[in-house]
């Protein structure tokens, strides 16, 4: 938060304000490639409340380091029991130069980041604790998340769409295999259909343009 209140703005930051949040139309709507549109939705949001300010303007991207530390955190509580391992790793993943530099910038990185490493947490919950019965609500989580992290920065499409398919397909064919293929049908109906719904909100315009 200090960072973000006394590091100067820099031309991408201006160029998504300018382009994106000061203009008097619904210029959030508008494909151009500096338009993160969740980002830039929060952004507007914020600027209104709170006027326009280094912290209001880099507020979305504050949520998002919030959310990926949580997210990268219950990641580290999961794959190890080990006290100084799971420093090590919350280290690597939340101190990496090549991570925190977009925990600050506003733009739509760190929300894509956050939404993306919740989706990767939930998917390796599911992978550790196989109990199928919370399979369909983990993909539609997993759906939703990654929709999210896409709307936040169309240059997280491969990623996104690689761990909900990879999710959906492993989850699909264990239930197809204990219950039949209806149930698998289910579950990938529910790995569909919230994704979709995110998109139809925050990204249908921007994508068809």
């Amino acid at each position: 938060m200090l960072r973000a209140s006394v590091q100067s703005i820099t031309i991408d930051e201006a160029d998504s304000y300018i382009g994106g949040v000061l203009q008097d139309w619904p210029s959030q709507w508008y494909p151009t490639s500096g338009n993160h549109v969740l980002n830039t939705i929060l952004m507007r949001l914020l600027t209104w409340i709170f006027g326009m300010s280094h912290l209001s303007a880099r507020g979305p991207a504050l949520i998002g380091a919030a959310v990926y530390i949580v997210a990268s955190y219950r990641i580290c509580r999961l794959v190890t029991e080990d006290g100084h391992l799971r420093v090590a790793a919350l280290v690597c993943l939340v101190y990496n130069p090549f991570v925190m530099d977009y925990m600050v910038a506003a733009r739509g990185y760190s929300l894509a980041m956050a939404f993306l490493m919740s989706a990767i947490f939930l998917v390796l919950r599911e992978f550790l604790d196989t109990r199928r019965e919370r399979w369909p609500r983990t993909a539609a989580l997993v759906s939703a998340f990654v929709a999210l992290s896409f709307s936040a920065n169309f240059s997280f499409a491969y990623i996104d769409v690689l761990c909900l398919i990879l999710f959906t397909a492993w989850a699909a064919q264990g239930i197809y295999r204990s219950e039949g293929w209806r149930p698998a049908i289910r579950l990938i109906a529910a790995a569909v259909w919230p994704g979709l719904l995110v998109l139809l909100v925050f990204s249908l315009s921007v994508v068809v343009a």
